[in-house]
């Protein structure tokens, strides 16, 4: 295999983070089952003097969302979930309200590609403050409103993920950490991937930073399906290739290749030129080309 040489490259990267205040960045590049090149730069931890690598775990914010979902489209192939079923179906005491439209049409599928209906909402909460996240049904009591006719218009919610990771939950008898561990990161050998961040990964972390330089408390969220995945560079391009249906010697198989390409088949329009699937966006650029993924950011998170 030819031997690419990727120095310009790092040393731009290495530029734009002084220039930006950034502290660090990971980054693994792929093709066809091969990992070209893989990296970090940068302070993981300033005060500690510990330096970023590929192996560094970073909060990947809504880059989660394609994590979540891949749990989902697990439980829709063992006939637990169907997609296509109003979500009030799958949930608790406390259900969706509709203020438009018919809450039966807030199907699973379109709380996953964002036509629910649901507002955005982000709502975190600090560790140095008193106040404690709630319980998923005092949540969805709180702001589980649909405000737009599902299926209508293309609305970005967190909400509906944090709803996803709930349905997974009651409909698996797991929790949404020990489901997505046991189901996707042991199989795809993911062992720096984790749902918020055990004790045990905390020394490979990269720590949250304000623009300004300082640390950014912990924080969590009433929505954790949308948000609370970590993972390294290393890991998240092997969760990658999983998804591009480059099946690695060491990954067992966890969705077919049928339920790749259904969650990847856009069934909403998100703007001219995108549109989402089951967690996962599919843009169109001016020469024809698709790119296949999500982005993610929050505070300390890009």
């Amino acid at each position: 295999m030819l031997k690419h040489d990727f120095s310009a490259v790092e040393n731009l990267i290495r530029t734009q983070l002084a220039q930006m205040g950034i502290a660090s960045l990971s980054l693994a590049i792929a093709q066809g089952n091969h990992i070209l090149w893989e990296t970090g730069v940068g302070w993981a931890d300033r005060a500690a003097h510990r330096l970023a690598d590929e192996h560094t775990v970073y909060s990947l914010a809504s880059i989660s969302k394609p994590m979540t979902t891949t749990a989902l489209m697990i439980l829709v192939e063992r006939g637990l979930i169907d997609l296509d079923c109003p979500i009030n179906k799958y949930l608790g005491n406390a259900k969706l309200t509709a203020h438009l439209g018919d809450v039966a049409d807030a199907t699973v599928r379109r709380v996953a590609n964002h036509s629910s209906g649901l507002p955005l909402h982000c709502h975190f909460f600090y560790e140095d403050e008193e106040i404690d996240r709630p319980h998923m049904d005092e949540t969805i009591r709180r702001y589980g409103h649909i405000m737009m006719p599902p299926g209508e218009t293309y609305q970005y919610a967190n909400s509906g993920f944090g709803l996803l990771e709930y349905l997974i939950e009651r409909v698996s008898g797991q929790s949404y950490p020990d489901f997505l561990r046991q189901e996707i990161f042991i199989p795809l050998n993911l062992p720096r991937t984790t749902v918020d961040l055990p004790a045990n990964l905390k020394p490979y972390s990269a720590v949250r930073y304000a623009q300004n330089g300082k640390h950014i408390p912990w924080y969590t969220f009433d929505h954790p399906g949308a948000s609370a995945v970590w993972a390294s560079a290393h890991d998240l391009v092997r969760f990658g290739l999983f998804h591009l249906k480059t099946h690695l010697p060491d990954q067992k198989t966890i969705l077919t290749d049928a339920s790749i390409d259904r969650m990847q088949q856009p069934t909403v329009r998100s703007s001219e030129q995108s549109g989402y699937g089951i967690g996962f966006r599919v843009t169109e650029d001016d020469g024809g080309y698709l790119t296949t993924g999500h982005d993610g950011a929050m505070g300390g998170v890009r």
